[in-house]
């Protein structure tokens, strides 16, 4: 179930970003800048099956939030 979770909501943002021009494609990807090729291609990625590898949080929710808001705020200085 997650699995299936984790691809819709993928596979929804990607949808958007290539919708609002927020992807670049290089190199041997760059034919997926066409809408008609990344639909395809997203077609092929949707029809298969992913494994989500999930674990437990490494400590209190405290240090969760830390974490991730160390990594949120560096995400977002780029």
């Amino acid at each position: 179930m997650l699995s299936r979770l984790f691809r819709a909501k993928f596979v929804a943002d990607l949808k958007a970003a290539f919708r609002h021009g927020e992807l670049n494609f290089y190199g041997e990807l760059k034919s997926l800048a066409e809408k008609r090729n990344f639909l395809q291609w997203l077609k092929r990625v949707v029809g298969t099956e992913w494994v989500v590898y999930a674990k437990p949080p490494f400590g209190e929710p405290r240090q969760v939030l830390t974490y991730l808001a160390r990594h949120a705020i560096g995400a977002g200085s780029h």
